[in-house]
């Protein structure tokens, strides 16, 4: 897979994340059900204290995360002079977004015990990113 592709995909796939937290963040906020495929999971989740960290809505951190990924993306696609330190930044927010989500899926599996399917989506969505991340920097090194 090229250089290319694989940065789109990095965007679309930080594109889906953003729609992921997004719907998320209208569901916390506005107390409204989550359309769950974990049955009761996702509500589960939304009412552990885990949820709200420093009063912060969870969804919006992976908003933040997912947007700061599609905008460093877009930057990549530029050929900037600074394209080498935007895929290095990329390659650290990815992976500090990975080790975020193995933090907070250790607690859905250790500590809440449910399950949030959106939850568990935003997790595969970050973990496919920080893998092609890592591919999008080792090819970039080579060069």
């Amino acid at each position: 897979m090229n250089k290319t592709l694989t940065n789109r995909i990095i965007f679309l796939l930080s594109i889906s994340g953003l729609l992921v937290s997004l719907y998320l963040l209208k569901t916390y906020t506005s107390q409204s059900a989550i359309a769950c495929f974990s049955g009761e999971g996702c509500d589960i989740v939304r009412k552990s204290t885990y949820a709200y960290p420093l009063g912060i809505p969870m969804p919006a951190i992976g908003i933040f995360g997912f947007g700061i990924t599609a905008m460093l993306s877009f930057l990549i696609t530029l050929k900037h002079k600074f394209h080498a330190q935007f895929v290095r930044v990329l390659l650290l927010i990815s992976f500090l977004g990975f080790s975020f989500v193995v933090y907070l899926t250790s607690l859905e599996i250790w500590v809440i015990k449910a399950f949030c399917s959106w939850c568990l989506t935003a997790a595969g969505l970050q973990l496919l990113i920080f893998s092609l991340s890592i591919y999008l920097f080792l090819n970039e090194s080579r060069n």
